[in-house]
């Protein structure tokens, strides 16, 4: 009785060793088809990242280029509108001579 209880003691270590075998190569099986599909979707991600971070990059030098044509242009106005204010008060003061001169300020322009 004792060796058929040890015999079947046996058995079922053999049974539950074979049961946990056959577990992890189901997962593993598993792991490794999820990981096949990984592969590509991984690689197509870091094709759109790298994409994306050039594009971003080009945006960014751009957005400098334009930042220093504006910088210039406001350069350029402010050298222009100090060049027009004396050039446009003396073509004021030509066309609408003041009243202590003798003008009459006729033109409507100068009302």
């Amino acid at each position: 009785m004792r060796e058929e209880m040890a015999l079947l003691e046996n058995a079922l270590a053999v049974v539950k060793c074979d049961y946990e075998v056959a577990v992890l190569r189901i997962e593993f099986e598993r792991t490794v088809a999820s990981n096949e599909q990984v592969g590509p979707i991984a690689k197509e991600l870091r094709v759109s990242v790298e994409s994306l971070q050039k594009t971003i990059s080009q945006h960014k030098s751009e957005v400098n280029r334009y930042k220093v044509r504006a910088h210039k242009a406001e350069q350029q106005l402010a050298k222009v509108r100090m060049q027009a204010t004396p050039i446009s008060a003396l073509l004021w003061n030509r066309h609408c001579p003041s009243p202590t001169a003798g003008g009459q300020g006729e033109d409507f322009l100068c009302q």
